[in-house]
């Protein structure tokens, strides 16, 4: 056979499996039997190789095959290649569906709703382990490995499903007993109290202007970056904060924290979940989405039930969300 005069490159990468087995049987026969193809199949994959090399790799006798020289040495190195890449193969298991499952989510959302839910998720799923992330890092499923976005936090990629979990209201929340100077009856009442802030949104400004409270200074007070935060405050009696009823709602059954005025602005779409879509058939992503799905059909009805009779002052759509 004449030498190939080309440039390098690999040769057919889907006929080194043939050769190698041809060459471990010294039969075409036998490899076909293995490799559940034709003998003229495996022939033909070794004659494409050969001539993509340039070499003679078998001299072929009447009742066998025997290896050239060079198809010894070539030999060596498909065994060697075919070997790294079933170590390959054998480390890409850690990444597989038996790997955690990650959720990004705000942390407010998870230290308030998510976390006593979770146990209830180890119960039913205890193969299924999941990763929180509350970095409240911007996620874009088309280029991070995340499999579920909760709460507050908004998420990108060019394919992904989103939908409401809940609207929020927001309002006046404070702790048991009243916060020094004591009761609030009145919206005019606030401007005595330590208001304590969202540190990204301006709430307690939209409230108050729905409100029609002039008089209250909708800035004064301590500022959190996290509004599970200013909840907590509001409970241990250094403020009132403006609180979601969502984030608020086992304070509020349990009556550690109360809603003097019982008036609400309303935000559209609040919390939500997204995954990507071609995650979407994922057993241990279903299984999850599932789950945050019934805990929050339970949820929502708690709400309307403690929602039902309470004035709205004012209602919108959520914005970008955190962060």
């Amino acid at each position: 056979m004449q030498p190939i005069d080309r440039p390098s490159r690999l040769p057919p990468l889907h006929a080194l499996r043939g050769f190698e087995a041809a060459a471990r049987h010294s039969s075409f026969v036998k490899a076909a039997d293995e490799l559940a193809l034709t003998q003229s199949a495996v022939s033909h994959q070794v004659r494409q190789l050969e001539a993509a090399l340039g070499q003679r790799l078998f001299l072929r006798q009447p009742r066998e095959i025997v290896l050239t020289d060079a198809g010894r040495d070539f030999l060596k190195t498909v065994r060697e290649a075919l070997d790294l890449l079933n170590v390959g193969v054998a480390r890409l298991a850690p990444y597989r569906s038996s790997g955690p499952l990650i959720v990004s989510c705000d942390a407010a959302f998870a230290r308030h709703w998510l976390l006593e839910r979770l146990p209830a998720f180890r119960a039913q799923r205890p193969d299924i382990k999941v990763w929180l992330d509350t970095s409240e890092r911007l996620v874009d499923f088309d280029r991070q490995e995340v499999e579920v976005v909760l709460g507050r936090l908004r998420a990108q990629g060019s394919e992904r499903s989103e939908e409401t979990l809940f609207d929020d209201y927001l309002g006046p929340c404070h702790g048991v007993p009243a916060p020094a100077p004591g009761r609030v009856q009145v919206v005019a009442d606030l401007a005595r109290h330590v208001l304590l802030h969202d540190e990204r949104r301006e709430n307690w400004l939209v409230w108050l202007r729905a409100a029609g409270a002039a008089t209250v200074d909708a800035t004064a007070g301590p500022h959190f970056s996290d509004p599970g935060l200013a909840i907590d405050a509001a409970r241990l009696g250094q403020g009132i904060a403006l609180a979601s009823d969502v984030l608020a709602g086992a304070a509020l059954a349990a009556r550690s924290l109360v809603a003097p005025l019982d008036q609400w602005i309303r935000i559209t779409g609040e919390f939500r979940m997204a995954v990507p879509r071609w995650l979407g058939d994922a057993e241990d992503v279903t299984a999850f989405v599932g789950f945050v799905r019934e805990q929050a059909l339970l949820y929502r009805e708690q709400l309307e039930l403690r929602r039902r009779g309470c004035k709205v002052i004012l209602s919108g759509e959520a914005d970008g969300g955190a962060p």
